[in-house]
């Protein structure tokens, strides 16, 4: 897991992969796309085809790495989301840092099982009145009815 943010650095795979759909798009319209996305995006461009392999051989052998450490486990445990909801107003000051801070914070747990090629669930794990929170279980690639279960038996336990 420690690997991935360096991998990240110019976006991943889905920046690289949306710039080079984009990118004529962005140069001839730019202005139309929602400058949140564009922000996303963009960063693709930044990326080298050597870093764009060298991320897709990464992948490869950390899925297979993924694989081995699941094997036997009913899922890895984590939260669905690193922080809760920002309020919607934070964002009306079109600060591009603290939307990118605070998009790259509610994706980085999920990104991971996309990223490893797992399947994942988020159980709803707050009271009623509390602040959103969810339980994510990760399993294994095509794992999903094994996943299924583990989630069920984790609302039983949450009584939900």
């Amino acid at each position: 897991l420690e690997e991935i943010p360096d991998l990240y650095r110019h976006g991943g795979l889905a920046a690289a992969e949306a710039y080079a759909f984009h990118r004529d798009l962005l140069a001839e319209r730019g202005d139309e796309y929602d400058q949140r996305v564009r922000i996303r995006i963009e960063p693709g461009g930044e990326a080298s085809a050597a870093h764009y392999v060298d991320v897709l051989q990464a992948r490869t052998r950390m899925i297979e790495v993924a694989r081995r450490r699941l094997d036997g486990l009913d899922a890895f445990v984590l939260p669905t989301v690193a922080i809760l909801p920002p309020p919607i107003a934070s964002f009306d000051d079109d600060d591009r840092e603290h939307y990118s801070t605070q998009n790259l914070l509610s994706l980085r747990n999920t990104s991971v099982g996309n990223f490893l090629d797992t399947c994942s669930i988020s159980i709803p794990a707050s009271a009623p009145g509390e602040p959103p929170v969810g339980l994510m279980l990760m399993g294994r690639p095509m794992g999903d009815r094994q996943l299924f279960r583990a989630a069920g038996t984790i609302e039983d336990i949450l009584g939900r």
